[in-house]
């Protein structure tokens, strides 16, 4: 919650002065200057913007011309990460919204409009849209249960794999997240 409510991926892009309110593990609440938080971030994008970048050029041998990067997921709402990006790759960065949701909706609910119009939805509404060849969804509010549907799906298809993973059942895997988040 503090990286997508304060964070930042350019720390110069975050006044000095400004703090946030953090609960720490004793629910005790203490003032933290947001750029400490940047200063946390920062680094990790870079290391992530580098590994892409690596990628590009490998692929780039394949499939030259390449013209500019389009970011989808939540991260992508990382403040500064599009410019980040950009300065380090030497390429275009755009935001990726999802596209197509109206023409593929027989009503056009607004409520519905603002819940998916995310680019964390991207993905999972691209491939919605693939699965249904184009064609309308003749109610809005169906694809907004077959997209939550779809992550719930792929969510407990990925804590099963985890489990299995693992031999852990539900209770020991929560147990050893809260054992590794103390750790962190």
């Amino acid at each position: 919650r503090i990286k997508k409510r304060y964070g930042c991926a350019i720390i110069s892009m975050v006044d000095k002065a400004e703090e946030m309110d953090v609960a720490g593990a004793d629910k005790q609440v203490r003032k933290i200057p947001r750029r400490y938080i940047a200063e946390i971030i920062q680094p990790r994008c870079e290391e992530l913007t580098e590994l892409i970048k690596r990628e590009i050029e490998n692929s780039s041998r394949l499939e030259p011309g390449l013209s500019g990067v389009i970011l989808t997921g939540g991260a992508s709402l990382l403040a500064g990460l599009d410019r980040l990006m950009e300065a380090n790759l030497g390429l275009s960065v755009r935001i990726g919204m999802p596209d197509g949701i109206e023409s593929s909706c027989a009503s056009n609910s607004p409520l519905f409009q603002s819940n998916v119009n995310n680019p964390m939805y991207s993905t999972g509404i691209g491939l919605i849209l693939h699965g249904t060849d184009g064609e309308p969804v003749p109610n809005p509010e169906l694809l907004g249960r077959i997209n939550g549907d779809v992550f719930n799906g792929i969510f407990d298809r990925m804590k099963e794999w985890v489990r299995n993973l693992f031999g852990v059942n539900g209770h020991e895997l929560r147990g050893k997240t809260a054992s590794m988040r103390q750790r962190i």
